[in-house]
C-alpha cells in the first residue's frame, strides 16, 4: 500500500547529508511518497531499512508477470475494492486452454490466432493459451513448441513434474506460467530454482488460503491462487473475501491473483462463470471455448469493467477523412468521446458520401454534456477549424454541426463566417440527411 512521508521518514537515517539531492530526509520522503525519485537515491538507507520499506509500499493485490519477451502479460496489481475509487488495473487477461492430445490443435491454434474482436476502435485478441498435458511428453512438448512459435504466452498444466520440466527447458526466454496438479511439494525445489509464476489450488477457501499464507512464508511472490469450483455462489464468496483480507485486513497471503477455469459444455454457463469473474477480481481467466460469441461478449464486459470511471474514453481530437473526400465534400463537426465519433463516423460512412469529420477536443464529453460545460461552444469549434486549416481542405465554407446543438449556428456563422447547417439530433438520420441537403 501506498505510505505517507512520514511512515517513510520513520526508516530513514535522518542525516540531512543532501546526497540524494534533497535539503532534507523529510523532504526526500516527500518525494519518495509521491514517486518522484527512487529508493536507491539514499545512499545511507540500511539494507533492512529497505526491505521493510519495499515490503510496506507493495501494493495489497501483488503484481505477476508472464509471457514472452515481445509479449508480456501482467496480472493483478489492484489497490482498491471499488474503481471508482481509483480504476482497475492490469484487464483481466483472457486465454483458451488446449489439450495436447487434440488432433486439430494446429487447426485450432491457427483459428486463435486469427481471433479479432473490434470494440470502439480497438482491436482485441486472445492474450494466452494454457495447454494441458495429456500425460505422453512427446505430445506435450510438441503442442508447447507449436504454441510459442506462435507468440502465444503459455499456462503449463501437467500432473507431471518430468513433463513440466521439460517444457520449461524448451521454453528459454519465455516466462511460463506453471500449473502442477500434483502435490506441490513434489515441485517446489524446481520451482524456486526457476523462480517461475506458479498456481496452487484446493476445493476450499480456507485451505487454500492455508497453503497460500506458508508458500508466501516461504518466500514464493509470483503466485496465484485457483479455487477449484464451478459454483457461481462459491466463486464470488472466495473472490470477495479474497479482496477485502488483502485490502481492508492487509493479510499478505491474500494478496495474490486469482484464477479461473471454465470448462463447462453449456457455453450460457462458461459466459455466466466468466462474466462473474471478470465483474467480480478474477485476474487470470481460462476457459475451453472457441465460439467468438463468447469471447466478443467478455472483452466487452472487460473493457466495460477496466475503463478509467473519471477519465471518459476518448479519440484523438483531428480531421478524420471518412470515404476518399475530395475538396468538395461535406465537412461535419463532434466531439472526442469515443462512444459519440463511434456512432457517428460509421453513419457518415453508410452514407455513401465521403465526407470530413472534424473531431474537437472537449475532454471526452459527449455533445450535448460538452455544450452544457461550455466545451463545445463557437470559440472551441472556430479554433480547431482553423487549428485543421478547414479552409485549405476543402472550397466551400459550409459546416455540419449536430442537430442537439442548433442554437450555436447564428453565434458559429458570426465567428467564422461560414454557413452552419444544422444536422440532424440522431446519428441515424445523418446518411438520409446527407443525401438530401449535400449538393457539391
Amino acid at each position: 500500500m501506498a505510505l505517507s512521508a512520514l511512515e517513510i521518514y520513520k526508516f530513514l537515517p535522518k542525516t540531512n547529508c543532501k546526497k540524494c539531492g534533497q535539503p532534507t530526509c523529510l523532504a526526500f520522503a516527500m518525494k519518495l511518497a509521491a514517486k518522484q525519485i527512487e529508493l536507491s537515491q539514499c545512499p545511507f538507507l540500511t539494507e533492512d531499512a529497505k526491505q521493510k520499506l519495499n515490503e510496506l509500499s507493495e501494493p495489497p493485490m501483488r503484481t505477476v508477470t508472464f509471457g514472452t519477451p515481445e509479449k508480456e502479460v501482467k496480472i493483478g496489481g489492484d489497490l482498491v475494492l471499488f474503481r471508482h475509487e481509483k480504476k482497475f488495473y492490469n484487464p483481466t487477461p483472457l486465454g483458451i486452454i488446449l489439450d495436447s492430445s487434440d488432433d486439430r490443435l494446429e487447426e485450432k491454434i491457427n483459428y486463435i490466432k486469427e481471433l479479432r474482436i473490434e470494440r470502439v476502435g480497438e482491436e482485441f485478441k486472445i492474450d494466452f493459451l494454457a495447454i494441458k498435458d495429456s500425460g505422453k511428453l512427446s505430445q506435450f512438448i510438441t503442442a508447447v513448441n507449436i504454441i510459442s512459435h506462435n507468440g502465444f504466452p503459455l499456462i503449463l498444466i501437467s500432473d507431471s513434474r518430468e513433463n513440466i520440466s521439460s517444457a520449461v527447458r524448451e521454453l528459454k526466454g519465455h516466462r511460463p506460467i506453471v500449473y502442477y496438479r500434483g502435490e506441490i511439494d513434489d515441485i517446489i525445489d524446481f520451482l524456486k530454482e526457476s523462480d517461475l509464476p506458479f498456481i496452487i489450488s484446493d476445493t476450499q477457501f480456507q485451505s487454500l488460503w492455508k497453503k497460500a499464507e506458508e508458500i508466501y512464508n516461504s518466500g514464493f511472490k509470483n503466485v496465484i491462487l485457483h479455487l477449484e469450483s464451478s459454483s457461481l455462489n462459491e466463486l464470488l464468496k472466495f473472490n470477495t473475501v479474497q479482496r477485502r483480507l488483502a485490502i481492508l485486513k492487509g493479510k499478505r497471503f491474500a494478496s495474490f491473483p486469482t484464477l479461473i477455469l471454465v470448462e463447462e459444455e453449456d457455453i450460457f454457463r462458461q459466459l455466466a462463470l466468466c462474466s462473474l469473474g471478470i465483474c467480480k477480481y478474477t485476474d487470470v481467466l481460462i476457459s475451453s471455448c472457441l465460439d467468438k460469441a463468447l469471447w466478443n461478449a467478455l472483452v466487452t464486459l472487460r473493457f466495460n469493467i477496466y475503463t478509467d470511471p473519471q477519465k471518459p474514453v476518448t479519440v484523438e481530437p483531428k480531421v478524420y477523412s471518412i470515404g476518399t473526400p475530395s475538396k468538395d465534400s461535406p465537412v461535419l463537426v463532434t466531439t472526442n468521446f469515443s462512444l459519440t465519433y463511434y456512432t457517428v463516423a460509421p453513419e457518415i460512412e453508410n452514407s455513401k458520401i465521403p465526407s470530413y469529420l472534424l473531431v474537437v477536443d472537449t475532454e471526452g464529453m459527449s455533445v450535448l454534456t460538452a455544450w452544457a460545460a461550455d466545451k463545445f461552444n463557437e470559440k472551441v469549434i472556430s479554433s480547431w477549424m482553423e487549428r485543421e486549416n478547414l479552409k485549405g481542405l476543402v472550397n466551400h465554407r459550409r459546416l455540419i454541426i449536430p442537430g442537439y446543438v442548433a442554437v450555436l449556428s447564428g453565434k458559429l456563422e458570426e465567428v467564422t463566417g461560414w454557413e452552419i447547417i444544422v444536422g440532424p439530433k440522431e446519428a441515424s438520420g445523418i446518411p438520409k440527411f446527407l443525401k438530401q441537403i449535400w449538393r457539391n
